[in-house]
């Protein structure tokens, strides 16, 4: 994993000692150490759960999550991120978000705030 896509709070999958042993665990990114180790991560894969997690509600295919600024929508269809503001949506990725890491930096760049699980 590249570890200029990594951010403190970010959630990957974990390994043990790089290795691969059955499913990964879900890690929390807690230090510049654990960035510099990011060989022993993988992205994981945004899924329903994750989104529930995050405070998101489900319209659908269409998930929203309310801000002081409006709502920011994520369509798992085509692995975009709206914002809505006064009734206009905006898509604000030009390539897809599939992974949990990259919903969580998208989120900070658009709200200053983290995205964590609640």
């Amino acid at each position: 994993m590249d570890k200029k896509e990594l951010r403190i709070g970010n959630i990957v999958g974990a390994t043990i000692a790089g290795e691969i042993h059955g499913e990964l665990a879900e890690y929390v990114i807690k230090s510049g150490a654990d960035i510099d180790n990011s060989h022993w991560y993988f992205p994981t894969q945004i899924t329903e759960k994750h989104l529930i997690r995050f405070g998101f509600k489900s319209k659908k295919h269409i998930y929203e999550k309310e801000n002081a600024h409006g709502k920011i929508h994520f369509d798992v269809g085509t692995k975009s991120i709206f914002i809505e503001y006064d009734d206009t949506f905006v898509c604000v990725n030009e390539e897809e978000i599939e992974y949990v890491h990259q919903l969580q930096n998208a989120y900070f760049v658009l709200t200053s705030k983290e995205l964590r699980h609640e």
